[in-house]
C-alpha cells in the first residue's frame, strides 16, 4: 500500500491493489453469471490458473519493457536505466497496471479450459515461452504492439494445448506397478 497510480490526465489516483481487487471482483462477477466447464470439479485449479494468467500478462508487460530497453538509442532517458527503475515511472506502471491485469483476468476462464484435462505445468510453460518469444519479437518494433500483438499468440498457444494429440501436453493418469 502507499503506492499510487493517476489515472489518465487528471488528478485523481488509484493504489494498484484496488485496481487489482476491482477486475478481480469483475472476473468473480462473469464466473458467477457463466462459470466454466469444470469449475464447481476443481475449484483450486482455477485459482492457480489464475495465477498463472495473472503471472504471466504482468511477466510479458514486463519482458516487453525490459527488451525494449535493449534498443534505447543512448540519448533516450531511460536508456541504461535498471527494469525496477524504469518500473518506478508512472507512465510505465500505468501500463502494466492498465493492460495486462485486465487481460491475465480476462484469459483465465479461457486459460482454465483450454488446459483443463491437460498438463498444466507443461502448457503453462509452452504457453509463457511462446508469449515470450512474441513479445521478444514484437517489441523490437514498440512494446505497446508487442502487447497487444501477444493477444493471439496466448490463445494460439491455448488453442495449441487444447487441441493437441502431443503427449506431451496429455494430463497422465498414474501408473501402478
Amino acid at each position: 500500500m502507499g503506492r499510487l497510480i493517476q489515472v489518465g490526465a487528471g488528478s485523481k489516483m488509484i493504489e494498484p491493489e484496488i485496481l487489482l481487487g476491482f477486475w478481480l471482483l469483475v472476473l468473480a462477477g462473469i464466473l458467477v453469471l457463466k462459470p466454466p466447464r469444470g469449475l464447481k470439479k476443481c475449484p483450486l485449479r482455477f485459482v492457480l490458473v489464475l495465477g498463472l494468467a495473472l503471472f504471466g500478462s504482468i511477466s510479458s508487460g514486463v519482458f516487453s519493457l525490459y527488451i525494449q530497453g535493449l534498443f534505447l538509442p543512448k540519448t533516450d532517458l531511460a536508456y541504461g536505466l535498471s527494469i525496477w527503475k524504469t518500473l518506478e515511472d508512472p507512465f510505465v506502471r500505468n501500463g502494466v497496471f492498465f493492460f495486462c491485469i485486465p487481460i491475465g483476468v480476462a484469459l483465465s476462464p479461457l486459460y482454465f479450459k483450454c488446459t483443463l484435462e491437460r498438463n498444466l505445468i507443461r502448457c503453462a510453460i509452452f504457453i509463457h515461452l511462446a508469449t515470450a518469444i512474441a513479445v521478444a519479437a514484437f517489441s523490437m518494433i514498440n512494446s505497446l504492439v508487442a502487447m497487444v500483438c501477444s493477444l493471439p499468440v496466448v490463445v494460439l498457444a491455448l488453442w495449441f494445448c487444447s487441441w493437441t494429440q502431443v503427449q506431451f501436453f496429455a494430463l497422465q493418469a498414474p501408473t501402478r506397478h
